[in-house]
């Protein structure tokens, strides 16, 4: 039996939804405190002249940089778990990276 495209993108996208949630409610708590005792950190911030919209930023020794181009809307409950499953990926990702250099 084929699998049509739309079909495996929708699994797709429910695999990530489910993915979010559990990184949302279980965070890994070891990377992000490496991280943060190393000077990086994730925050959202709002952006101008919006009261709901928020971009992700990341912050090592004073400069700072986007995390990704996504806008997230901060009352979907949806994003809000999207935005910080996208947080911890990133500190997973830098702890990762960088605990075998230090």
């Amino acid at each position: 039996m084929k699998i049509s495209s739309a079909a495996a993108r929708k699994k797709e996208r429910e695999l990530l939804s489910k993915e979010n949630m559990k990184r949302s409610l279980n965070r890994n708590h070891k990377a992000m405190s490496f991280c943060i005792k190393n000077g990086l950190i994730i925050y959202p911030l709002l952006m101008k002249g919006s009261s709901t919209h928020i971009k992700l930023i990341v912050e090592r020794k004073g400069q700072k940089r986007k995390l990704n181009n996504k806008t997230y809307n901060q009352t979907q409950k949806k994003e809000v778990v999207d935005y910080t499953a996208d947080i911890d990926r990133e500190y997973e990702r830098i702890y990762f990276k960088m605990k075998d250099n230090i």
